[in-house]
């Protein structure tokens, strides 16, 4: 299992320089190569193919008008025809290029959507709760979009490139004085949008705090299950005031940027008006004096106002791009992440011996001890229960037992071996894990118990078994379809299609779901909480003999269900302070002894 420090999370606390920025290129371009392979070879093509077009247009246009200037009707006829199969191959190019465009646009949200999905799923456990992760993540997801955008912005920046360059002919017929200044005008507005891109990492910057918490607001109260409560308790309005607060100063930020951008190119109008001026007043004096051709200037009326459409185009995309570019090195580093390493030695078929050795930990980013110098051991076969107060860090010492992180001193070893030199999947394949969040599944009863094991055919046996022992069977007449039933409403189209199942019996499942595994060990984190407690007794009663010779591990604030471990762990402030049965703990009547005495009375 590799170590989390190999895994480093890049922080999104500074803006990117435009080096980081360039340095992006590479790994979008391979993306969407490997992407859309064929779509992009032949839009690359047709890109290329519309500097020429666009140029024949300019020169056919303009031979056009002169023969027709001149009365000779054959060579305008020839130049007709030339101006119809060049607009005809523009039609077809154009087509190809759109057809293709909307074609890489779903491959690229294909293999987007795929990359992110496969990725999050074989990422090592100990970053998934990591602060710089989620942050990463969200600011990815949030603007997913974006990165589509931008692909898109640069295949049409391109197209309108190759137009502006097939139509340079233009400026052949035009002064230098106008030449002039239309290129000073396309430099201000490439510096403009620099500043754009400035204005807009300051907004990206705030969206990456007030955003998140924006969005969270949002979620809460678009669910039904959160806005039950927070109706309840009268919250609602002080959450909306504040979703109000944060989308209210991100909008007016906004605005201001929109508002000095606006004024910003409302320059470059001026300037590209006073090129134009500049090029008819020259075009004027030139056809005064017979210099220069009618047909010149019918080909600069058209096909300048059209190249500084496709420059303003370039630059617009440009400026798109400029301004999502940050986001370009959020993508990187999100889609870089490197998936977990599934590497190791395999466990055999001995029975397992687990040791903590003088465990120490600290999660990522605290320098406070969780544990601190555990020592315990247990066996495949054992029943161990951990008993302590909330945040004590029994449920930690299972994270480091699952592997999800890894101790900051000390080891801990399965049969003499380290756990992290133990392969991932080998370990996870010996486990099987009910923690204390149930996971809601959208998903017919029968498959939500089946997903404990997707590794090997359907047991029916094994899963009656499990159904049976989780206290299932007891729920199963309150659904008229039993197992076929549909718990979770989320994809329901009428109200009768699917249930809603309650806390405790989304516990039950479960439970059921844990035990339908075929695992070593079984591991379970206040697995009745939420459960009535004849149920619960029912479930820890029947253990032994459902999982006997397997090895099994809970916790469990009640301590009637203790009884039946054979071994009990107490764990105070991260250390072991007493462990041993349930009758030689209540014979030396400390930690253990005075707990549980104390819920006894609350029960008498």
């Amino acid at each position: 299992m590799p170590s989390a420090k190999e895994y480093v999370i890049p922080t999104l606390n500074e803006k990117p320089t435009s080096k980081e920025i360039l340095g992006t290129v590479p790994f979008i371009a391979k993306f969407i190569f490997r992407s859309a392979p064929k779509s992009f070879a032949v839009w690359t093509t047709c890109g290329i193919l519309q500097i020429p077009l666009a140029s024949g247009s300019v020169f056919a246009l303009k031979g056009l008008v002169d023969g027709l200037s001149v009365q000779d009707f054959s060579r305008a006829l020839f130049w007709i025809w030339i101006l119809l199969g060049v607009y005809a191959a523009m039609g077809v190019n154009q087509y190809l290029m759109d057809y293709q465009t909307d074609v890489i646009r779903n491959e690229l949200e294909y293999a987007s959507n795929e990359q992110v999905i496969v990725l999050m799923s074989s990422l090592p456990f100990s970053i998934l709760e990591q602060t710089e992760f989620r942050i990463l993540s969200d600011a990815f997801q949030r603007k997913a979009y974006v990165f589509l955008n931008i692909a898109q912005w640069a295949f049409w920046g391109l197209y309108y490139l190759a137009n502006a360059l097939g139509l340079l002919a233009i400026l052949a017929i035009v002064p230098w004085q106008a030449t002039f200044v239309l290129g000073c005008t396309i430099i201000c507005r490439i510096f403009i949008s620099k500043r754009e891109s400035k204005w807009h990492w300051s907004l990206f910057d705030r969206e990456k705090r007030e955003g998140r918490r924006a969005s969270y607001i949002r979620m809460i109260l678009s669910s039904s299950f959160s806005l039950l409560s927070i109706k309840s308790w009268g919250l609602h309005q002080p959450f909306i005031k504040t979703w109000k607060k944060l989308m209210g100063g991100l909008l007016e930020a906004s605005l201001k940027n929109i508002r000095d951008i606006s004024k910003a190119y409302a320059v470059t109008e001026f300037m590209y008006v006073l090129s134009v001026g500049l090029a008819l007043l020259f075009l004027f004096q030139g056809a005064k004096n017979g210099s220069i051709a009618i047909g010149s200037i019918s080909a600069f009326l058209i096909a300048f106002p059209s190249f500084w459409g496709k420059i303003g185009n370039v630059l617009s995309n440009y400026r798109m791009i400029q301004r999502d570019a940050a986001f370009l090195v959020v993508a990187r580093d999100f889609l870089s992440l490197q998936p977990e390493r599934d590497i190791g030695r395999q466990l055999g078929k001995e029975r397992l011996i687990v040791e903590f050795q003088d465990v120490h930990f600290s999660y990522p980013g605290s320098s406070e001890e969780v544990l601190r110098g555990i020592h315990c051991s247990f066996r495949e076969g054992d029943r161990l229960a951990l008993v302590g107060l909330n945040g004590a860090g029994k449920s930690t010492m299972l994270k480091l037992l699952m592997g999800i992180f890894q101790p900051t001193k000390g080891r801990i070893l399965v049969n003499g071996i380290d756990l992290a030199d133990i392969k991932p999947s080998a370990w996870r394949r010996a486990l099987s894990v009910m923690g204390q969040d149930v996971p809601r599944f959208d998903d017919t009863l029968r498959e939500q118990i089946l997903y404990g094991d997707y590794s090997k055919m359907v047991d029916e046996k094994r899963l009656n078994l499990a159904i049976e022992s989780s206290g299932l069977r007891s729920v199963l007449p309150d659904f008229k379809r039993g197992l076929e039933t549909h718990a979770g409403k989320q994809y329901a189209m009428t109200e009768d299609e699917a249930i809603e199942l309650s806390g405790g019996q989304n516990q039950i499942v479960g439970i059921a779901r844990a035990l339908y595994r075929d695992a070593r060990m079984y591991i379970f984190d206040e697995p009745t909480s939420a459960v009535d407690p004849e149920k619960e007794e029912n479930f820890f009663r029947s253990l032994p003999d459902v999982l006997a010779g397997k090895g099994i591990i809970f916790v469990s604030h009640r301590f009637s269900t203790l009884r039946q471990a054979e071994h009990i762990i107490v764990i105070d402030a991260g250390r072991v302070i007493e462990e041993g049965s349930h009758e030689e703990l209540m014979f030396k009547k400390g930690r253990y002894a005075e707990l549980f005495t104390l819920q006894a009375k609350a029960y008498q």
